[in-house]
């Protein structure tokens, strides 16, 4: 862990590059949030934020931003498994968390429902847990489909589906 004037460095929290962490990204929030406004909050691997919403120029009110960078940050360095957390929120109401593998392919979508009045007070390393357990799920998911990695595509890195 990195300390810079008695804070916690935002860099070294993941190791995916920046090109691969926002490939794909906005189409595929278009698609999640069916109609919904959206923000999105990204920690590049050089501690840098990158922010995206669905008009490039919404911002959630400050307390939700600042919750939103504060997750990304936290599970980012405890839970990334090579890969990176995206955070952010549709409707400035629902908080949503997505995770990027190693290739920087789009994995594992996590939306909270319950409103930001119900979960102001929850810690990040409550969403740590919740990003561990939905790892552990995606990852027995793939090891029981026994897929090996020439059967892959990194759609982030450029790769075409193969028919």
């Amino acid at each position: 862990m990195i300390v810079l004037d008695g804070k916690i460095s935002d860099k070294n929290t993941h190791s995916l590059p920046t090109e691969w962490l926002g490939a794909r990204l906005v189409a595929w929030m278009f698609d999640e949030a069916g109609g919904s406004k959206w923000w999105l909050c990204a920690l590049t691997c050089e501690g840098d934020y990158r922010y995206a919403s669905h008009d490039n120029q919404h911002k959630p009110p400050l307390d939700h931003v600042e919750y939103a960078r504060n997750v990304n940050r936290f599970v980012n360095r405890v839970a990334n498994h090579g890969g990176a957390w995206v955070t952010g929120w549709f409707d400035d109401v629902r908080f949503y968390m997505l995770w990027k593998d190693k290739d920087g392919d789009l994995q594992i979508p996590i939306e909270c429902d319950l409103g930001w009045e119900r979960i102001k007070e929850w810690k990040p390393e409550d969403w740590a847990e919740q990003a561990e357990q939905a790892h552990a799920l995606w990852k027995a998911h793939w090891d029981d489909l026994e897929v090996s990695r020439s059967q892959q595509v990194c759609l982030a890195q450029g790769q075409k589906l193969r028919h």
